[in-house]
């Protein structure tokens, strides 16, 4: 019982992790560095909502936040624990189009190739749509497959231009859907429902 109230008064004496994160974990920490990668995980998924390195243009965390639940770090590792998780990142995109929380319910583990599809192509700098760059007084088209790049074509209008891009990126959308297999995602069935939905919304 001793031991028990000693685990539990280090706990309750641990800083908050980002100010937030409640790390309730019950081994022991060597040195500086977590070798847990349950922690690893949560750690980097607080970090991207509450960290203080987070840049003013990163767009994909912009008022990103975690649900209570995962607060604490018990509850996550928890979840994680029942998941295919292995080789994979945590994505909160994928299920919730325009999704901002971190939660049992928005987020799956899918392989690095499937996280970046949905990452939007539009520089920074430019008011053009997602795909397409202004290139003199023409407006031409990209899209990434399989981490390469793919010229499309060079149109006179923005709204020619985007209205190719969208066929194309809803296409290769597509493709995933019909090839998904669980070396690319925690849970096949949920997204490849999801997928579908973003590829609809590309052609509204």
């Amino acid at each position: 019982m001793t031991g028990k109230k000693n685990l539990l008064g280090v706990i309750a004496r641990r800083k908050k992790l980002f100010g937030v994160g409640i790390n309730d974990a019950d081994y022991v920490v060597r040195g500086k560095t977590w070798t847990c990668l349950y922690f690893q995980r949560w750690k980097g998924m607080l970090s991207r909502c509450y960290g203080k390195a987070k840049t003013k243009n990163d767009i994909a965390y912009k008022d990103c936040y975690v649900c209570e639940e995962w607060l604490t770090f018990s509850n996550f590792k928890k979840w994680m624990e029942q998941q295919n998780w292995q080789g994979k990142q945590l994505d909160k995109d994928i299920l919730v189009p325009g999704n901002k929380e971190y939660g049992p319910n928005t987020c799956i583990f899918v392989s690095q190739e499937l996280n970046h599809i949905l990452i939007c192509q539009m520089s920074k700098k430019s008011s053009t749509p997602s795909g397409v760059v202004l290139n003199g007084n023409r407006y031409e088209v990209q899209i990434a497959r399989h981490g390469k790049g793919r010229y499309i074509g060079s149109f006179e209008t923005v709204e020619e231009a985007s209205k190719v891009y969208k066929k194309a990126k809803y296409e290769y959308i597509l493709e995933w859907v019909n090839n998904l297999t669980s070396e690319d995602t925690s849970d096949i069935e949920r997204t490849k429902e999801a997928l579908m939905r973003h590829a609809e919304l590309l052609l509204e």
